[in-house]
């Protein structure tokens, strides 16, 4: 993947839209949060304070494998098919969701590792 493209799959706007989806009213800052959150509720986490989550993210993605880098890079940020995934790399929609399930297992362990996760954890 090239590097154009590969900037553009880490475009902090997917992660935000992703952070909508789970909650669409995500607060910017964390003294939005504070601002926003009703009396006597627990305060909603701001993108702000998930930015040490996101790098880590970005960073343990950069670690694998360029083939299993760029299965996780075609469904999360492309959005592919497995279908789709499985004629771009030579195979079976089945075999190139397995190949994507195994790019999971090693984003997980590189997770595992990572101290910059153990807030979120």
């Amino acid at each position: 993947m090239s590097n154009d493209r590969r900037e553009a799959a880490y475009d902090d706007s997917f992660i935000n839209k992703q952070l909508r989806k789970r909650n669409p009213q995500v607060p910017e800052t964390d003294l939005q949060a504070i601002m926003e959150a009703p009396p006597g509720e627990s305060i909603l986490e701001s993108k702000e304070s998930k930015q040490g989550m996101i790098n880590a993210v970005k960073d343990a993605v950069d670690r694998l494998d360029d083939e299993y880098r760029y299965c996780i890079e075609a469904i999360q940020y492309e959005q592919l098919t497995f279908e789709e995934l499985g004629k771009r790399l030579g195979v079976s929609a089945p075999h190139a969701w397995r190949l994507t399930q195994k790019a999971y297992e090693e984003l997980a362990k590189v997770l595992k590792i990572d101290d910059r996760l153990s807030d979120y954890l």
